[in-house]
């Protein structure tokens, strides 16, 4: 693809030329039928194939120059979106993680609370058939109540550690880098 890069300064340089060229003409005839009076040189008249051209190179240019500026346009928002999308991935990918670790968590958690209940349910040889009143049998439950509730502390706990990281990690706001 042709990268033809006008800006406003190039098509006015370019009409300036013709003017300046045009005065210069007007100008070179007003000093010669000054100086030499006997021989009269005749301003060029203009003809309608320059006038037709002259119109023609300028909407060419005109042209040119609005597609470039558009073209510039465009590559000021992509460069804009792509420092927006990678904003918002950055912050997606710390999100996602938190995530993913806070169902760990809350995986563990469920699973902890669901092997101590079902303990309790159904207890596990020798403490199937014992009576349910007897010391070693209570003694059993709290020792199994403190080892499944320091597992479900834990997961409570990396769980609220996640929220604060969340809270540390909020999504950007849709301004795209504005």
């Amino acid at each position: 693809m042709l990268d033809l890069n006008f800006d406003s300064s190039d098509l006015i340089a370019f009409m300036l030329g013709i003017v300046l060229t045009l005065t210069y003409k007007w100008a070179k005839v007003k000093i010669y039928n000054r100086t030499h009076p006997d021989k009269k040189m005749a301003m060029p008249k203009p003809r309608l194939v320059w006038i037709t051209g002259f119109i023609a190179i300028v909407m060419v240019l005109a042209s040119i120059w609005s597609g470039t500026e558009a073209q510039n346009a465009v590559r000021e928002l992509a460069v804009a979106s792509d420092k927006c999308q990678r904003e918002f991935f950055t912050v997606l990918q710390a999100r996602s993680k938190i995530s993913e670790d806070n169902d760990y968590w809350s995986f563990t958690q469920r699973n902890a609370l669901a092997d101590w209940i079902n303990n309790l349910l159904m207890p596990p040889p020798p403490f199937d058939t014992m009576d349910r009143t007897s010391k070693e049998y209570q003694n059993w439950t709290i020792e199994i109540t403190d080892h499944y509730y320091e597992i479900i502390k834990k997961a409570q706990d990396e769980q609220k550690q996640n929220m604060a990281e969340r809270a540390n990690n909020p999504l950007p706001e849709p301004t795209c880098g504005h």
